[in-house]
């Protein structure tokens, strides 16, 4: 149980609101205890980008996409994969996506808070 107290929760959220309900970052967050040596891929259509955080706190985020409403209005994929260490030392990993193009498809196209899918 102790164990899981300290295990980070990561998701994606969007950020940075624009008229319209267009929003411009993406983040990751951690809802959960402290990631350390967090190390960021992410990919989205011919782009790949690594990243890299020594922490990320309870409630804390960081940007992973800069200008996330093209890739929404193109109804591009986005890949999230992050591994990390928790408050023990003990390493997790987490793949995150969001398929823009199935969420219109689905008729979510104005969903404006998207988490892990």
């Amino acid at each position: 149980m102790r164990l899981e107290s300290v295990k980070p929760a990561l998701s994606l959220e969007p950020g940075e609101y624009l008229i319209g309900g267009e929003f411009m970052l993406l983040y990751l967050v951690n809802d959960g205890g402290t990631a350390r040596d967090v190390r960021i891929d992410v990919s989205y259509e011919n782009t790949k980008e690594s990243h890299f955080v020594p922490s990320i706190s309870k409630d804390e985020k960081c940007i992973v996409i800069q200008n996330a409403s093209d890739l929404h209005k193109r109804g591009s994929q986005v890949n999230v994969c992050a591994s990390y260490k928790d408050a023990y030392g003990k390493k997790h990993s987490e793949s995150l996506s969001i398929d823009f193009g199935k969420l219109k498809k689905e008729g979510r196209a104005n969903t404006l808070r998207i988490k892990l899918l």
